[in-house]
């Protein structure tokens, strides 16, 4: 089958910067009294002077971009992803700015490196891992100072996936660097780009990519083990690549975060792995081979990985899936869960982002809360724990 021309949105088939409570006092979380947390009416901490304007997860680190331009991240540092030369195993506990990245308009992050959008002439800088020739050139092996990727001006948007990099050009077309299998169709025109973070195994899932169309179809290519083609034909074994292949019966999509899509309807579809119940069907299986529609969820935003999460229409913010490292947000559920659950007290949902085994949420108010895993930092200093199973806010 010949694939149209298209306009893209393009996603890498894949699944996903000590012990205690956060501090209790003035500035604390309510104390339950329902057997749910939720945050008070007000946010816990003072309204930064700075806009978080949007929230970005890598691999175990996350930043925001904000309303002055700047970037500030948090979490995993091993290789400079978070912008900061030495840092130690415990990465980088508070928020703070990437030195050398001043008016930003994008961020986008991989996951041990970090890209973004900056100045006048819209550059791409990317910093942090570099093994696999991510920051544009072959060496440095990691940078933690932002390195300008050649000749690349005039981006309207970068994408950071697990090892690759991609920039959409203000008139439309793709540039990729990096270790990037992906695939693009000659000559492409875009309008969004969006990778997720983690590789997939090929020998357990499979790898392949998908784009959406500017008609809002789903195009995928690559090796299938693990249902991403959506179409109920499975390469068990990877044997071959397969050519274009259009997912049926998803029309109209406004989001692609594979394993899932969100259709304009505010419908949300997944498809593929589904060992964690990531299809919101209320069972698990190993795979799923055709989309299905996730009951009672009508959506305004998605982010996937072990776990999804969808910012619902009324604001609130639901989750399903894996619950390792509390994932879900709403306490411990070592189980997960294989429906949609709302985040107990999280209104007013702006953005959300999931990393490996942790998720971050944007507010409208500009605070933001993360909750899941912490061993490198990813909660950003509100809690020592490894990991927290409710939303902190992170002190921006």
């Amino acid at each position: 089958m010949r694939m149209p021309m298209v306009t893209l949105l393009f996603a890498l088939f894949a699944y996903g910067c000590g012990a205690g409570a956060q501090e209790t006092g003035d500035a604390a979380r309510e104390s339950p009294t329902d057997g749910h947390w939720r945050p008070l009416g007000r946010p816990l901490l003072p309204k930064p002077p700075r806009k978080p304007l949007r929230i970005v997860a890598g691999g175990q680190h996350a930043c925001v971009l904000l309303s002055d331009g700047n970037v500030t991240c948090w979490g995993a540092n091993d290789q400079g992803e978070c912008g900061f030369r030495f840092s130690g195993e415990g990465g980088i506990a508070k928020p703070a700015n990437v030195f050398g990245v001043a008016a930003a308009t994008d961020v986008s992050l991989g996951y041990a490196h970090s890209c973004a959008v900056v100045g006048k002439e819209r550059q791409v800088v990317c910093w942090g891992d570099n093994v696999h020739f991510q920051l544009g050139a072959e060496m440095p092996l990691e940078s933690a100072a932002p390195m300008a990727i050649a000749a690349m001006t005039g981006v309207k948007q970068v994408a950071a996936g697990s090892d690759c990099s991609c920039a959409l050009q203000e008139l439309g077309g793709v540039s990729c660097w990096g270790d990037c299998v992906a695939w693009l169709p000659p000559s492409a025109s875009a309008k969004s780009l969006a990778f997720p973070i983690a590789p997939v195994e090929a020998d357990t899932l499979g790898v392949c990519h998908c784009i959406s169309s500017a008609g809002g179809e789903i195009w995928c290519t690559g090796f299938d083990a693990g249902g991403c083609f959506g179409d109920g034909v499975e390469d068990t074994f990877n044997s071959s690549w397969r050519p274009a292949t259009r997912v049926p019966d998803v029309n109209g999509v406004v989001q692609l975060d594979v394993p899932c899509a969100l259709t304009n309807d505010g419908t949300v579809y997944c498809w593929g792995g589904d060992s964690a119940g990531q299809t919101g069907r209320g069972f698990t299986s190993w795979t799923l081979q055709t989309p299905h529609a996730v009951p009672d969820v009508k959506a305004e935003r998605i982010a996937s990985g072990d776990a999804v999460c969808a910012i619902l229409v009324d604001g609130d913010l639901t989750c399903w899936g894996s619950g390792l490292f509390d994932m879900l947000g709403n306490g411990p559920q070592l189980d997960g869960s294989t429906v949609p659950q709302r985040v107990n007290g999280l209104h007013g949902v702006n953005d959300v982002a999931i990393g490996m085994d942790f998720v971050c949420a944007l507010l409208d108010d500009a605070s933001v809360w993360c909750w899941g895993r912490n061993g490198a930092g990813q909660l950003g200093g509100a809690t020592e724990a490894d990991s927290w199973p409710y939303p902190v806010q992170i002190p921006l």
